[in-house]
């Protein structure tokens, strides 16, 4: 026969097992008073020490062409309170963020005498001579700035998760998955001859549900196998975006500079010229075709008196790439064993007694 007392400390030792919560909390009291039948009460309190955050695994399938994409919740909590059998509804409201447009201030414009040297050099002599202690540190403004089931409030999306959640306080981020969404994207080998040895699995997603992808951390997956990582920005329906799913060992680059001579026959002291030529090649060591993507730039100016003319060949497919000047494109198919090679030419000139930066 067990004493009472031997039972009690086994009942404590098993819940204390359980409970991972803060030994120390502040606990939520409500004082009710009502005349008489049933009621049902509702508190609702917010809890800062509480934080949701979407997570992906993308996984290319090259030979079917699709992209699918698995979409995760991460979920955790600090509370001091460990959360048990909790009905879980997720929303994209951030209340604790910035909920108003910043506010501009008007800019006050001055102009005054030169300062002379010596006052210059008598400042610094005062401020060093000034003490740590009074040296008191500037203030800076900072900005304010599953299958579940999915609803609106407003613009707000909520997602209900449909079974009941437990979440320790200070455990591992819990993750959820809510749903899955299938898209076919564009894929093609993308090279940077300038800049890299081998050319990248490179897909364009193009968001064509009915509902925004949230930004998250994305796990990319090419025909299986992990192969790093991302950043998503938020993707609205219609948005597109680029994903890299790794290096593609068997398509090889190079850049030669065949030819980079400066002023009168290389004298550089005296140099006003510069004519520069590169050739960018690549070539398909893989036994399947590619469609390539190869990128290079070209040297560009905005000033009048740095005059640069430039040529390639083949023939460029886009010019300033997403945006950014003078950033080349060719697109074309590479079958196995096939080599392709670009030429890139400029001659940049600027008068005598300048500086090219």
């Amino acid at each position: 026969m067990v004493k009472a007392g031997v039972q009690v400390a086994q009942a404590e030792a098993a819940v204390a097992a359980l409970s991972h919560r803060d030994q120390d909390y502040v606990a939520l009291s409500v004082a009710v008073s009502a005349k008489g039948g049933a009621g049902h009460l509702v508190v609702t309190h917010c809890v800062g020490d509480a934080a949701w955050a979407a997570v992906y695994d993308m996984a290319l399938d090259r030979k079917a062409g699709t992209l699918a994409v698995a979409r995760g919740v991460l979920v955790s909590q600090y509370s001091g309170e460990d959360w048990v059998g909790v009905d879980l509804t997720l929303s994209t409201a951030r209340p604790s963020e910035q909920s108003a447009p910043s506010t501009l201030w008007p800019e006050l414009r001055r102009i005054d005498d030169p300062v002379s040297e010596a006052t210059i050099r008598g400042v610094i002599g005062d401020m060093g001579a000034m003490s740590e202690h009074m040296m008191e540190p500037a203030i800076v403004a900072k900005s304010q700035k599953m299958t579940a089931t999915r609803s609106y409030q407003g613009d707000t999306v909520i997602y209900h998760y449909p079974a009941a959640v437990d979440l320790a306080s200070g455990a591992e981020n819990l993750r959820l998955a809510p749903d899955a969404l299938s898209f076919t994207p564009r894929v093609v080998a993308q090279a940077v001859p300038r800049l890299d040895a081998t050319a990248f699995v490179v897909a364009t997603l193009t968001n064509d549900s009915a509902e925004i992808l949230l930004p998250g951390t994305v796990y990319l997956y090419r025909d299986g196998t992990l192969v790093g990582s991302s950043q998503l920005e938020a993707l609205s329906p219609g948005d597109k975006t680029d994903l890299g799913f790794g290096a593609i060992d068997g398509i090889r680059l190079k850049r030669d500079m065949p030819q980079r001579a400066e002023g009168d026959r290389g004298i550089i002291l005296t140099s006003t010229q510069i004519e520069e030529r590169a050739m960018p090649e690549v070539e398909n060591l893989t036994d399947e075709a590619w469609p390539l993507r190869v990128l290079d730039l070209a040297p560009y100016s905005e000033q009048e008196e740095l005059e640069i003319t430039s040529s390639a060949g083949p023939a460029i497919t886009e010019a300033d790439v997403a945006g950014k000047r003078a950033v080349l494109a060719w697109d074309f198919d590479l079958a196995p064993g096939e080599k392709a090679a670009i030429t890139l030419e400029s001659v940049t000139r600027w008068p005598e007694g300048k500086v090219l930066q």
